[in-house]
């Protein structure tokens, strides 16, 4: 088994052809991912699973990438574990790459980015085993 192959990535988008076309992405670079539909699902899964990298849209109905992102570190405040939070959004907001960064995000990308930009901001966020 790969390194890649032990890294298990969350897609967080609420549009489905997004979500699975870069979930497909990552599974062909070699990662294990599963799909969240919005912040909610998102949110449940990072608490009964294990994720390496969570990529979180950002504008998502129910519970929005930047509400679940800080509930996600409100509930990692006391542990051992912080999960990387890449933002994958599509938005315009003038303030958005500031918002999801004081948010708890580690890294922002417009999903305009290519699969190659893609890869090289999640691999620089996973610490080699």
């Amino acid at each position: 088994m790969t390194l890649l192959m032990t890294k298990k990535i969350l897609v967080v988008d609420d549009e489905s052809l997004c979500r699975s076309a870069t979930s497909l992405a990552m599974q062909m670079i070699g990662y294990r991912v599963d799909q969240a539909a919005n912040g909610l699902d998102a949110l449940k899964r990072f608490i009964s699973e294990q994720y390496d990298v969570i990529l979180m849209d950002c504008d998502m109905p129910i519970l929005n990438g930047i509400e679940c992102t800080q509930k996600i570190r409100e509930y990692e405040t006391g542990t051992a574990s912080r999960a990387v939070i890449i933002a994958l959004t599509g938005s315009l907001a003038e303030d958005i790459e500031e918002r999801c960064l004081r948010s708890g995000m580690d890294a922002y990308l417009n999903k305009s980015c290519s699969t190659e930009e893609l890869q090289q901001v999640v691999q620089k966020w996973l610490v080699p085993l």
